[in-house]
């Protein structure tokens, strides 16, 4: 199913309501938005979005910005720049990675990737790896591991550590009480703290790009 935005307002004069008589789907709003900001950095504004969708006046953009915004697709700051909210990716179905079946297309609700990935995006922040310490794990070299620096780590959790003063990225263990570290590649030993021990997070998603 396609999600469709109606851009008739309910209320406003005949020439404004002449503009706004049509639906947008969703996902061509976002992808549109989306170029923007990758190209400029920034959320377009008002006049801009009027040219990116071939409105003739910014009644138009004010009103589609409000209805984006009840969405989240878009949000506001403090001083009323829009920002980015949602990432909207349309989710086709599910495809099995065992057995092979038919698989019927259909389009649901637009997919959001951050609410998917992460729980609570005040408390997270991204880094990228490097080293194979991880691998067993599904961790991989250039990967980009989620990490929620909020979440209460407990035994066999992945964490980023700074284990006497120098971070990593392992498994947390307990030995007698302990906490340790264990990577998820026999090549490496595990990690015992001398002097200091500190998590700062515990990793909750890992991303991967395939093609450059």
């Amino acid at each position: 199913m396609y999600y469709r935005i109606n851009l008739s307002p309910s209320v406003g004069g005949a020439g404004f309501k002449t503009q706004m008589t049509k639906s947008m789907d969703l996902k061509i709003i976002g992808k549109k938005l989306r170029k923007f900001h990758r190209l400029n950095r920034r959320m377009p504004t008002h006049r801009e979005i009027c040219h990116l969708f071939g409105f003739k006046s910014t009644a138009s953009s004010q009103f589609l910005v409000g209805k984006l915004l009840k969405l989240n697709v878009l949000q506001k700051s403090e001083n009323g720049r829009l920002l980015p909210g949602k990432l909207f990716l349309p989710q086709l179905g599910f495809i099995p990675a065992g057995s092979s079946v038919a698989v019927e297309e259909s389009f649901n609700e637009p997919f959001s990737l951050e609410e998917y990935l992460i729980d609570q995006p005040e408390t997270s922040f991204v880094l990228q790896v490097f080293g194979d310490s991880m691998k067993d794990a599904g961790i991989h070299p250039n990967d980009l591991v989620i990490v929620d620096s909020a979440r209460r780590p407990k035994a066999g959790d992945i964490v980023v550590a700074n284990v006497d003063n120098e971070f990593t990225l392992k498994y947390l263990q307990l030995k007698r009480g302990k906490p340790y570290l264990k990577p998820a590649n026999q090549r490496y030993k595990p990690i015992y703290p001398r002097i200091s021990f500190e998590i700062s997070g515990v990793v909750v998603s890992v991303v991967r790009k395939y093609v450059n």
